[in-house]
């Protein structure tokens, strides 16, 4: 998604908060439970609704498209004690939704900072990456505060003149992205582009002590245009998801890689080649990791322990539309989940049946988030 976040930020300029209002559907009472039914929440990022899939034992499924409203670019979303959180880049904001998908409140992160990544600290606060400002920020998402009350603390992140650059580039962005919290430090993806949103260098991880407000330390990656970040607490790693080079005109290279930074000696331990451009990482019990992918639609399939890519799961067969693994996500049997930006497709997949499509919907515009609510 974040090649389409430019273009429209681009096309449409830095868009401020707006007010959310409530959209009819015949989405049944959901309530917090253990066991089945799962709803899985799809966020379209074109469509700017979420649409839910109800998962039954069996399986069994049942979809009810564009049952409630977002703001622009949903770019990623949270659950937690019952309550939905959806990050809107466009729209500078995150939306706080009840377990029925209900609009609480919509939070603004600030006018013209294009917020990319989220992490939450606890029930009703949240760190954010925002991608043009070019900081991390913690901002009161819980209700009764005003409005200019809501950031809390702004951490400026090193200008692209502090970050390693390729030979004969003079200038280039951080471009913050994906951020995670780990072992009492804030880890932050900074993709490092150039001003055609090409890497300008590798990536680079900022290290940020959320306390003081202190930069700890820039750790160079091997990888470049650093996306994701993800803590792995079974390893006791981060994992950064770097999507490798971009042409502008052709796409992705296919040079993408992922990378394990030890978040407490703060040294990269792992690096994995990745035949794809991975976006993000989705952990699966065991050793297996998924990645969505920028550049195809191939989920590329990683075992992070051997340290290597083991396989590929190719959808493209599926329809020449598909084109950009957007969002993924396990349910707790194990299966997977898929969507492909391009062709607003969902794909349930069995991984103990050689990933076997199972089941297919054609959900919201530009699906981009998946997250549970059980």
């Amino acid at each position: 998604m974040l090649r389409r976040i430019i273009v429209c930020l681009l096309a449409a300029g830095l868009l401020a908060c707006g007010g959310l209002k409530e959209q009819h559907s015949d989405l049944p009472t959901i309530s917090p439970h253990q066991g089945y039914p799962y709803y899985l929440v799809i966020g379209g990022g074109l469509s700017e609704t979420l649409s839910v899939l109800r998962v039954n034992q069996g399986p069994s499924f049942k979809l009810y498209n564009d049952v409630a409203l977002t703001g622009a670019a949903i770019h990623q979303t949270l659950v937690r004690n019952n309550t939905y959180f959806a990050m809107c880049s466009l729209s500078n904001s995150i939306a706080v939704y009840d377990f029925n998908l209900n609009v609480e409140r919509e939070v603004s992160v600030g006018g013209g900072t294009n917020p990319i990544g989220f992490t939450m600290v606890d029930d009703r606060t949240a760190w954010v990456s925002d991608f043009v400002s070019a900081d991390v920020r913690l901002v009161d998402l819980g209700p009764g505060v005003a409005d200019d009350q809501r950031v809390k603390k702004i951490i400026a992140l090193p200008d692209g003149s502090t970050l390693p650059h390729d030979d004969g580039v003079t200038q280039s962005w951080a471009r913050p992205n994906g951020i995670a919290l780990a072992h009492g430090r804030l880890f932050v993806a900074l993709s490092n582009l150039s001003a055609q949103y090409v890497p300008a260098g590798p990536g680079v991880l900022a290290v940020i002590n959320p306390t003081s407000g202190a930069v700890e330390k820039m750790i160079t990656l091997s990888g470049r245009d650093a996306i994701g970040v993800t803590y792995d607490d079974a390893r006791d790693l981060v994992w950064v998801t770097t999507a490798g080079d971009y042409v502008v005109g052709e796409g992705f290279v296919g040079n993408g890689m992922i990378e394990a930074v030890n978040p407490q000696t703060l040294a990269i331990e792992r690096r994995i080649d990745v035949d794809g451009a991975p976006f993000e990482i989705v952990l699966a019990s065991g050793a297996l990791a998924y990645l969505g992918n920028g550049m195809d639609a191939r989920v590329p399939v990683v075992d992070l322990d051997a340290g290597e890519q083991t396989d590929a799961v190719d959808l493209r067969e599926h329809g020449e539309t598909l084109s950009f693994i957007s969002g993924l996500a396990l349910d707790p049997d194990g299966r997977l989940y898929v969507v492909d930006f391009d062709s607003d497709q969902l794909y349930v997949l069995d991984p103990a049946n050689e990933y076997k499509v199972i089941a297919s919907f054609t959900v919201n515009d530009g699906p981009d988030t998946l997250s549970f609510l059980m």
